[in-house]
């Protein structure tokens, strides 16, 4: 046989070598499939590697994950998070906020609010010549039940699917085609949210209500509705952000308090209010716009949502608390800059605030007390950091009476205020005295 020296010795040890390392990868990737098939048939059962054999491991805390080197692949076993250890039969039944994504997760959360869900077609005139009518138009958008009773069900929806066609009649369908008139009961298009009401002569599917408060940046979520007027349509994606502000995509003129969640989810003309859910199958937001790029869809929480609703149903309308400011919120790097000029009245010394640039005259805020470049750090013994927080603050009983803290002056002297707000009638601007 050929020696060290010997040139072929080397050439015969490099395809052994070869042979080798072919013999091990399809060793790995037969461990790799194997490990994927049971692996996934019970959480408990993984495939480790122990030497050159393979055994199966019963552990409910180890996961197979497969490493690929340069010399072959082979199958390990690493712990697995505790918020990832869950049993079969929590899979198999559906389970649980912490249940992970599997085949059916999106179905089921689908089939839990679809019977709830409806399509909203809105009839309005264009326009008309005389005694006649030139023309008709179509509107569809989406909708769900949040009560029901023997003889009547509330739908919530956008008040854009039905404001804007100038709506006159509602045709109301169900996911199992059954369909009822509707009639607009309250809008608000501030908030742009809208309550409907229709005749049902029976009791109907009500939506699960949940909450966006606990959401956090990449959690599945699923929007079900009627885009393009295709009914019954499901779509997947993720939140991008969790509170985006309205002014951030230019929604100045609207709600100052909400903050959007934005999502991957793909949107069209007619999802528009309706549900956007969890895997839970809980209405967590109302879908309500689009960008013109691609994956960058809005929705309205649903806790937002339901404060509105609720005073949408109580009163007709929202009432909200007109003081007569202008505020601004204290940013880090606002304080920075304003702390350089020394032809404003500020507190020398600022760590937050809200600062109100102009009080106007004659103003329930003006008639308080309030002044000019005052910093507002306490509304109803809230601190507050942002108009939002002051917003917040004032809450639904404003007309009360509302008791701040500033603080004014450059030698940031406190003062505490009770100013009465008045109520913002919708349709009608403020009276402000000249």
């Amino acid at each position: 046989s050929p020696g060290p020296a010997d040139p072929s010795f080397f050439f015969s040890l490099l395809r052994c070598c070869t042979m080798f390392r072919r013999l091990t990868v399809a060793t790995g990737l037969i461990s790799c499939a194997t490990g994927a098939a049971l692996g996934f048939t019970a959480r408990d059962r993984w495939i480790s590697r122990n030497g050159s054999n393979l055994s199966v491991v019963h552990h409910p805390q180890l996961r197979p994950v497969a490493f690929f080197g340069g010399t072959g692949s082979s199958v390990e076993t690493m712990p697995l998070a505790a918020e990832d250890s869950v049993t079969d039969s929590a899979c198999r039944n559906g389970g649980s906020k912490d249940v992970p994504l599997t085949r059916y997760s999106v179905a089921k959360a689908a089939d839990r609010v679809l019977p709830a869900v409806v399509n909203l077609r809105c009839k309005s005139q264009l326009g008309s010549l005389g005694p006649f009518v030139v023309g008709m138009s179509q509107s569809s958008g989406s909708g769900f039940i949040i009560e029901s009773t023997e003889e009547r069900a509330t739908v919530v929806t956008n008040a854009h699917v039905v404001q804007e066609n100038n709506a006159k009649e509602l045709l109301v369908t169900l996911s199992d085609g059954r369909a009822f008139d509707g009639h607009v009961r309250s809008i608000d298009l501030m908030s742009d949210l809208c309550v409907l009401e229709i005749e049902t002569g029976e009791k109907l599917p009500v939506a699960t209500l949940g909450s966006a408060k606990d959401m956090r940046a990449g959690e599945w979520v699923v929007a079900v509705g009627s885009p393009l007027s295709l009914q019954n349509s499901v779509s997947l994606g993720v939140v991008s952000n969790v509170k985006r502000a309205s002014n951030e995509i230019g929604m100045h003129s609207f709600e100052p308090k909400l903050e959007y969640i934005q999502t991957s989810v793909p949107i069209n003309d007619g999802n528009s209010g309706g549900p956007l859910v969890n895997l839970d199958g809980e209405v967590i937001g109302i879908s309500t716009m689009k960008a013109v790029a691609e994956g960058i869809n809005f929705a309205i929480p649903i806790d937002f949502a339901d404060k509105i609703i609720r005073q949408m149903q109580k009163n007709g309308f929202v009432k909200r608390p007109y003081l007569g400011i202008q505020m601004i919120t204290l940013s880090t790097q606002l304080l920075r800059h304003l702390e350089t000029r020394d032809d404003l009245p500020l507190p020398k010394k600022l760590d937050g605030g809200v600062l109100v640039p102009r009080v106007l005259s004659h103003s329930p805020a003006s008639t308080g007390g309030l002044r000019n470049y005052d910093v507002l750090v306490q509304v109803n013994g809230r601190p507050v950091r942002s108009t939002a927080d002051v917003l917040e603050a004032l809450g639904e009983d404003f007309e009360k009476g509302v008791r701040v803290k500033v603080l004014r002056g450059r030698e940031g002297r406190e003062f505490e205020l009770h100013l009465h707000p008045t109520v913002v009638t919708p349709g009608v601007a403020p009276h402000t005295p000249p």
